[in-house]
């Protein structure tokens, strides 16, 4: 995942921390899963949500949203920095549905935290594997044969300062990344053969 070129996370959205967290990914496809790294550096850390779909968004997190084709329902997957999961489905904030944690599980994380020197900041990647059996809504060949509608987030609740870090721009008075009206747009690519 190192040699694909990151993307930032541009946007510091509702809250101005003093020191704002620099939060690139990069994304891959197979016909089988998603990959994604997150690389994270922050002057905080939280880690406390260990169970599949606990509030990992109170923690040091990073998400994932995703729509399929037209679908105005989406997928949220978070991700707090230990690589626990929270995954739901459902068309905007307030109706959604818990996506079953014997499929969460599924999917594979590994992590890695170290806290660089004189900055006093923490240094934080995570490597997701999602496969594509994770959206259970819809089909795969869907899923193969469509675009994406997708944003990036970056998030801690309960952190000493609260930030809100987003790939593409939302326009919203009060905290929200439920807004798919604002998610930015992906086409999927399988590797070229050699």
């Amino acid at each position: 995942m190192d040699q694909f070129p990151p993307h930032q996370l541009e946007y510091s959205l509702w809250e101005r921390p003093w020191i704002k967290p620099e939060v690139s990914f990069t994304m891959a496809y197979d016909q089988s899963n998603f990959f994604l790294k997150f690389y994270v550096r922050e002057p905080y850390l939280r880690a406390v949500y260990r169970q599949t779909n606990s509030e990992v968004y109170r923690d040091s997190c990073v998400e994932f949203f995703v729509s399929f084709g037209n679908d105005e329902r989406y997928y949220n997957l978070e991700f707090n920095c230990a690589g626990t999961c929270l995954g739901q489905f459902g068309p905007d904030k307030e109706n959604r549905v818990f996506l079953p944690a014997d499929i969460l599980e599924k999917i594979e994380t590994y992590g890695h935290i170290e806290k660089t020197g004189n900055e006093n900041l923490h240094s934080w990647e995570l490597m997701i594997k999602i496969p594509i059996s994770v959206f259970i809504y819809h089909n795969p060949t869907f899923i193969h044969q469509n675009r994406l509608r997708l944003n990036f987030y970056k998030c801690g609740d309960e952190l000493e300062e609260r930030h809100y870090l987003a790939w593409t721009e939302i326009q919203s008075s009060l905290p929200n990344f439920h807004l798919p009206a604002f998610f930015g747009i992906g086409s999927l690519e399988l590797p070229r053969q050699c």
